[in-house]
């Protein structure tokens, strides 16, 4: 089987045509489910790497120090695949850290990111680049909000945002200052 396995469907169905008995029939899942116990199945079939517990270690490392396109960079990963990823292991990329993206500050507060621009470009809400810089490209996730900025464009204009779609358990923190 390891010889001919080929990591793809193809040869998985072609090894459970040949590995059916007269009265067992063996799947293609069964033989992919067999080579990955062997340790021979380390690609999906559409050629993603699997997470390993290594990998989901460093990405919790990372998360909390750079933005996702960083971290995709330094894993080698595609941001959807680091989107991904978090999503699984339930962790919100905004919870980690001391500072926020303009797209996590759009999924707490509910709003959508062209409403979060315009109150960036103007300079009601406080925020600085990435490394200090503006980048080449527009770059919503390249905003660093504190913590602190976010509270205070809370406070100075809750009226503007609706309460339905806040994340109210954030926010309550936020405001009480539980998040440092």
């Amino acid at each position: 089987m390891r010889v001919e396995y080929r990591r793809t469907y193809v040869s998985a169905t072609s090894l459970a045509m040949r590995l059916t008995s007269a009265g067992d029939r063996v799947t293609p899942t069964a033989v992919t489910a067999l080579a990955s116990r062997l340790g021979i199945c380390k690609t999906r079939e559409n050629g993603q790497r699997r997470w390993t517990t290594d990998d989901d270690e460093r990405l919790e490392k990372l998360i909390t120090q750079h933005s996702m396109v960083k971290v995709a960079n330094l894993l080698n990963r595609s941001p959807r695949g680091i989107q991904s990823r978090l999503y699984t292991l339930k962790i919100q990329t905004w919870a980690c850290r001391d500072w926020l993206t303009a797209g996590d500050v759009c999924e707490v507060l509910g709003v959508p990111q062209k409403w979060l621009a315009s109150r960036l470009e103007t300079g009601v809400l406080k925020a600085t680049w990435h490394h200090g810089e503006k980048p080449a490209q527009r770059g919503g996730r390249s905003w660093h909000i504190s913590h602190d900025d976010l509270r205070d464009f809370v406070r100075q204009y809750a009226r503007d945002l609706q309460g339905r779609n806040l994340n109210m358990v954030f926010i309550v923190d936020l405001l009480a200052g539980l998040l440092e």
